[in-house]
């Protein structure tokens, strides 16, 4: 594939001159262009389809839905309203796009509340004034009352034989035949317009493009069913995985979006990816050949057909590994560098770090690379890798004021909880602070099933407990109930918290007035579409529960409750896109910290794109307060110790983390029990990993072990087992931690770290 300038356009060229890249390298399949963070790969994205629609006023067009065009959708909208004023005049004016064609490029079947038709109408027919008649699709809406359920595979039934079916089962058939005929003249009419001439991809956890299954023998427009990771990431949609799982959906086909790639030269397709989370998945992909195992590589070999990556996302791209490791002069590269490439092959080899050959070095580009920049002899660099992870080897604090801030109530315990018990053993004082209440994670049907189980009887008897001031006697009674492992009690506890937040939420006075309020939310929940946003009333209430969880969990602890604080952000509002964090939400961190003065910080830092964006947004908000604070702290001689720390969305590397620390089989094990009975919101696992199928405890626990397997591996498993703590000797797994100074935050990860708003 030969590249041209007249192939490329002027916002690539642009990027490529102030990135110092090449569009493609040797060994790409496909052009790469990076972008520094998803902002501005929105603003990228939103160029490149300008400038097409320019040369193209009639073409027709596919663009994405879900969250992955977001900051396109924010700088598409910001250029119809401002105009563009870089300094390509073409670009200064916005397009005419009335006239374009929208084919929709997937949805779920039949349609549900939050459809991607609905998404399409709601974020791009405004945006793009195109008419009704110019938005193609396939209506569904008609097969809803017949495919309710999600739990059933439906496609089996178009191989059996009609004499063998029920009724039913005859009409679910019937519906996928008809189905199958839309689909095929969906096909017939794209390509009678000459196929897809520009169009907006994102990649699944699992490579797939559009909702082309991983390892999906059929190319064309064609129902398909989600497989567990597409199911997972879809559950936030659908209202939880209980209704995503086996969820049908209908999609073009990969000869579908290379169509017109193939047949048109001003065609163009762009696979887009933020985040370290989509990293391994894109570098799979494109070290992949033209495959159904990874749907996305039917982009490759195609001038036409580009990758926009923020740099995290293209972080495992062995030849982009390779060129920034050869930009460093010889003997100048960073240990952070040296350290990630010879961690990165000794895993990938099973060997430990001293053994390492230059053979295994030269079997990656990047490991190749390293050699030629590297001044010290092979064994010496081994060494110096060997030792700094040897160092990073600790055991936890004592005697220290530590504040524990999560974005959602459960994102400590899934990072560090396993080291809780020990700490508060070790005469550290705990504060917790909660950047959101978490309502979202809370879903209908648990909550439901909750509310079913109360009757008049059941609050009669609970009234004092649910009338009372304070919620301590009920968390005194769950604790005792969870220790003496009492099931039943700490179910009834959890009813009587619920009804205890029911109360307060709705200012009820009354046992008539409670129960009235349980039967209008319990219709409430029974009516709402799966996957719609709540009231504002329902948040809160929901929210509470989320609070609560957490405060048991801490109960259990021995943490005060006065010593536990829930933000509730003003950016978490439960909308597709959250808006960013305000100055009173950082103001919030800023003032909360400086009350307390801990000599620990603890903060979840997953990479932008990486986790839930809550995540990230309520580190901008962190960050934000603490540098607003940091100069009058350092002058006052206050420079608090940070732990950044992650859990199962995104993990530290060995070369990443700062700390690395023991935990035991039955702190593992007596977390995940407090995770059970205390977050009985999350046990089902309703928004889950796409990684992992159940609680996120569980996944907590396999990470953990495997990074102990990582460290034997890297510093042999002498080094653990014969450790002069009994703690490392005793160790089931470890937990990894980043650890900074305020001074090293604010000068590293503050440093890429704003708010940035797009008007």
């Amino acid at each position: 594939m030969e590249i041209s300038e007249s192939n490329l356009y002027s916002v690539e060229k642009v990027n490529l001159e102030e990135s110092g890249l090449q569009a493609k390298y040797p060994s790409e399949p496909v052009m790469i262009f990076e972008s520094t963070n998803p902002l501005d790969l929105g603003q990228m994205s939103a160029l490149a389809f300008i400038e097409w629609v320019i040369e193209n006023p009639k073409g027709v067009i596919s663009l994405p839905t879900g969250k992955t065009p977001e900051f396109m959708i924010r700088w598409l909208s910001h250029y119809k309203r401002y105009g563009y004023p870089g300094h390509d005049s073409k670009l200064c004016a916005f397009p005419n796009t009335s006239e374009l064609t929208f084919v929709q490029m997937d949805d779920f079947f039949p349609e549900s509340h939050n459809s991607f038709y609905r998404y399409i109408k709601q974020f791009y027919q405004p945006l793009l004034e195109i008419p009704d008649e110019r938005i193609m699709t396939i209506p569904t809406e008609e097969y809803s009352h017949l495919f309710a359920s999600s739990q059933e595979s439906f496609l089996s039934l178009r191989e059996k034989s009609a004499d063998t079916l029920t009724a039913l089962q005859q009409q679910l058939k019937s519906a996928l035949e008809e189905m199958d005929d839309k689909c095929h003249q969906y096909e017939e009419r794209i390509k009678s317009l000459g196929g897809i001439g520009c169009a907006f991809y994102g990649i699944g956890p699992d490579g797939h493009i559009a909702f082309n299954m991983q390892d999906c023998k059929c190319n064309v427009t064609h129902i398909t069913e989600l497989n567990y990771p597409s199911a997972a990431t879809a559950a936030c949609d659908l209202g939880g995985i209980q209704n995503a799982r086996n969820k049908l959906a209908w999609t073009i086909g990969t000869d579908t979006i290379s169509y017109a790639l193939k047949t048109n030269p001003k065609s163009r397709a762009f696979l887009c990816a933020a985040g370290q989370k989509k990293a391994d998945v894109i570098a799979h992909t494109l070290s992949s050949h033209v495959s159904s195992h990874y749907p996305a590589s039917c982009l490759h070999g195609l001038p036409g057909a580009r990758y926009y990556l923020t740099h995290s996302a293209a972080t495992q791209i062995e030849s982009r590994k390779a060129v920034r490791l050869l930009a460093y002069e010889k003997g100048m590269l960073p240990d952070s560098v040296i350290d990630e490439i010879v961690c990165h092959i000794a895993l990938q080899h099973h060997t430990e770090i001293l053994n390492i050959t230059s053979e295994q070095l030269n079997s990656t580009l990047s490991g190749s690379a390293l050699l030629k920049r590297i001044a010290n002899p092979l064994t010496t660099v081994l060494t110096s890798v060997h030792n700094r992870i040897l160092s990073k080897l600790s055991l936890p604090p004592s005697g220290k004021v530590i504040e524990e801030n999560g974005p959602h109530h459960d994102d400590i315990m899934l990072s560090h909880g396993t080291l809780l018990k020990e700490m508060r053993n070790m005469d550290n004082t705990y504060h917790v602070s909660y950047g959101t209440s978490g309502f979202t994670a809370v879903s209908n049907e648990y909550l439901f099933s909750l509310l079913e189980t109360v009757d008049m009887k059941f609050i009669e008897e609970s009234a004092d407990r649910i009338f009372a001031e304070s919620k301590y006697p009920l968390m005194d009674v769950f604790k005792q109930a969870f220790i003496n492992k009492q099931a039943d009690e700490m179910a009834r506890i959890e009813k009587e918290l619920m009804l205890f937040s029911l109360k307060k939420v709705y200012n009820l006075t009354s046992i008539k007035e409670v129960f009235e309020q349980l039967q209008i939310v319990s219709d409430y929940l029974h009516a709402a579409p799966p996957g719609a946003k709540d009231n504002e009333e329902v948040q809160l209430f929901k929210g509470t529960i989320r609070e609560l969880e957490a405060e048991r969990m801490w109960h259990l602890r021995g943490v005060p409750l006065e010593h536990i604080q829930h933000m509730r952000l003003s950016f978490y509002k439960g909308d597709l896109f959250n808006p960013q964090p305000s100055e009173t939400d950082i103001l919030a961190f800023g003032d909360h910290i400086d009350n307390i003065r801990p000599d620990i910080l603890t903060v979840t830092f997953d990479p932008e794109g990486s986790g839930p964006d809550t995540h990230f947004k309520n580190l901008q908000a962190f960050t934000e307060g603490i540098r607003m604070y940091s100069e009058r702290w350092l002058e006052e001689g206050y420079n608090p110790t940070i732990w950044c720390y992650r859990n199962v969305w995104f993990k530290f590397t060995a070369a990443e983390t700062s700390l690395i620390m023991p935990t035991t089989r039955s702190d593992m094990l007596e977390n995940h029990e407090i995770f059970m009975k205390c977050f009985s919101s999350q046990a089902r696992a309703e928004f889950p990993d796409p990684d992992h199928d159940g609680p996120f405890t569980e996944k907590c626990i396999i990470l953990q072990e495997q990074q102990l397997q990582d460290i034997k591996t890297l510093l042999g498993a002498s080094v653990i087992e014969e450790h002069t703590s009994v703690k490392f000797r005793n160790a089931s797994g470890l937990v990894y931690i980043q650890q900074h100074s305020l001074e090293e935050y604010l000068a590293t990860v503050g440093a890429t770290i704003k708010t940035r708003i797009v008007q």
